[in-house]
């Protein structure tokens, strides 16, 4: 071998030695370790995977079942991935856990392109441990893929103006052709391209001239017709719903609000964002440490690019278009992470050339700025440890074990039981029983032996009471099979429905998975006792002990 042949090698393993590499690289056996760990499916998730399994490619588009929400091309991604590997939580979570790894590649080549060894390595810290970047790839739901394209568009925008001439032509067809598959996959594609694509034109019609900024706007309407399209066939339907602009109304300024009342609730927006989505209570430092990196960063068109992402998450709460809350705005945290990284990158570089200088006063202003950096990284490191040490135990998720409390009910299933559990409890039922979803309709289907499906609430009108309603509905059936998991019911509510079971047969069998997950099975028409009954035999949370006027209603379960 060459002398030549052999430097490009020994460019490839500096390279893989560096330290934002080897950061990512922990970064993706962690992803990878978790994922691996296959922990059961929660509430959310069972809903969107219903909808993914049970619809086909062409049915995902129009409105998804269970006031569900996901982007087009990211639901066509999760289903081929459930038809080629089954409907297991690891296939389910494969195209989440890509994107994470994928968020981890884009952090260390912007740092490595762009940033000092250290700036580097800090944004790839921070990407790889912040909290909820680091927990949504493990999710069977879109919100990785935004935090993906949220960090690669506006870094990939810089790239594109690096360049200019027949290069710029090239390089903004490479950017607008990715922001128009990033919209299929990704809200967060869709929040940040205008924001970025403003700034683009702004640039090169500085730079090039009126025809270059024309030429390179041209291109857009490609986006523009996408993102039509999809709107249509899609997205429309989320944006219309009245149930999510219900649900998120509390998260948006008030319709009546004027510019510095919304400017007041985005200020008071700030606290809370930095702790969720951005996984730190630090929430004044975090926010000027961004600022700054933006506005202060040594290579200024990096610090516009990625400050669009906060502004147009601003811009599109203050219209009403998008809450400003949790997980809906991870798509701007791993820009909000690179403007500290860039500003630790100036800080650094500042100290340097102050300390060769002599320049004590500024020099002390620098150092004070690393450090606080610094506090801050450390900050959102040991938030993500802690979590992903203490609140991702494989065994159950958030309190619940679906997977295991339902399939050893349906293990027990007999022709003609009815089946009993919440609301917010089907989806656990339906996704763990493999109940097909599209044929849920009035409690019967899809059992053709006589078992039904029901729901039971609480009800508080004392003139909603009369009769017995569990006892009616159940008079048919030999066999009662209960399972009670998510809690969207009032506190107190599982003792009373024991109650009223308690008054109709006795207990053939019990267990309790995890902290919130328990089933029973009860023989309706068998000998009473006193002494073997709900409440002898369980040990109920105390919130589950909490006397609880009304009674239970009971109806056939439905898809909704």
């Amino acid at each position: 071998m060459s002398a030549r042949d052999a430097r490009p090698r020994r460019r490839a393993w500096r390279a893989a030695l560096e330290p934002a590499v080897l950061i990512a690289l922990a970064g993706c056996w962690l992803t990878v370790s978790q994922w691996a760990g296959a922990r059961p499916l929660w509430l959310d998730e069972e809903m969107i995977a219903l909808n993914v399994r049970d619809r086909s490619f062409a049915d995902l588009a129009g409105q998804l079942w269970l006031d569900q929400s996901a982007p087009l091309g990211w639901l066509v991604l999760e289903r081929t991935a459930l038809l080629a590997f089954g409907t297991g939580e690891l296939a389910l979570r494969l195209i989440p856990m890509i994107f994470g790894i994928a968020t981890l590649a884009a952090a260390v080549w912007i740092g490595l392109r762009w940033m000092s060894r250290i700036g580097a390595s800090v944004l790839a810290l921070l990407c790889t441990f912040g909290v909820y970047l680091s927990h949504y790839p493990q999710e069977v739901k879109h919100y990785s893929a935004d935090g993906f394209f949220g960090l690669l568009l506006p870094a990939l925008a810089v790239w594109a103006v690096e360049s200019d001439g027949g290069a710029l032509r090239r390089r903004a067809l490479v950017w607008w052709t990715l922001a128009c598959v990033g919209q299929w996959l990704a809200n967060g594609a869709v929040f940040v391209t205008p924001g970025c694509a403003a700034l683009l034109l702004v640039i090169v019609w500085r730079r090039d001239g009126l025809r270059a900024a024309l030429r390179f706007a041209q291109v857009g309407a490609v986006w523009i017709a996408s993102i039509g399209l999809h709107y249509y066939v899609s997205l429309r339907y989320t944006h219309n719903s009245a149930f999510l602009r219900s649900h998120w109304a509390s998260e948006l300024p008030l319709d009546a609000t004027g510019p510095i009342e919304t400017s007041v609730w985005i200020v008071n927006r700030l606290e809370p964002l930095a702790t969720n989505p951005a996984g730190t209570d630090l929430w004044i430092v975090f926010w000027l440490l961004a600022a700054c990196g933006f506005a202060l960063s040594s290579r200024p068109v990096l610090g516009a690019a990625f400050a669009t992402a906060p502004m147009s998450a601003f811009l599109l709460a203050a219209f009403r278009l998008v809450p400003l809350h949790q997980r809906f705005s991870l798509w701007m945290v791993p820009a909000l992470y690179a403007g500290v990284a860039l500003i630790l990158d100036r800080a650094i570089g500042a100290a340097r050339r102050l300390y060769l200088a002599r320049r004590w006063m500024p020099l002390c202003g620098s150092v004070a700025v690393v450090l606080t950096a610094v506090y801050l990284c450390t900050d959102v490191v040991a938030n993500g440890a802690r979590d992903l040490t203490r609140a991702r135990p494989r065994e159950h998720k958030q309190g619940l074990d679906d997977r295991s409390a339902v399939q050893w009910l349906m293990a027990r299933r007999q022709p003609g039981d009815a089946i009993l559990t919440t609301r917010l409890g089907w989806p656990s039922v339906w996704w763990y029983a493999g109940i097909d979803l599209s044929r849920v309709n009035g409690g019967w289907a899809p059992f053709s032996d006589g078992s039904r499906m029901f729901e039971v609430a609480h009800v508080r009108a004392p003139a909603d009471c009369a009769g017995d309603q569990v006892r009616e509905a159940l008079k048919d059936h030999q066999r009662a099979l209960v399972y009670l998991g998510f809690r969207d019911v009032p506190d107190g509510f599982g003792d009373l429905l024991l109650s009223s079971l308690d008054r109709m047969g006795v207990v053939a069998a019990f267990l309790r998975f995890a902290d919130l997950s328990f089933t029973a099975i009860v023989d309706l028409h068998g000998p009473g006792s006193e002494q073997i009954t709900f409440r002898s035999m369980i040990v109920l949370p105390e919130d589950s002990r909490t006397p609880l006027d009304g009674c239970v209603s009971v109806r056939p379960a439905s898809r909704w």
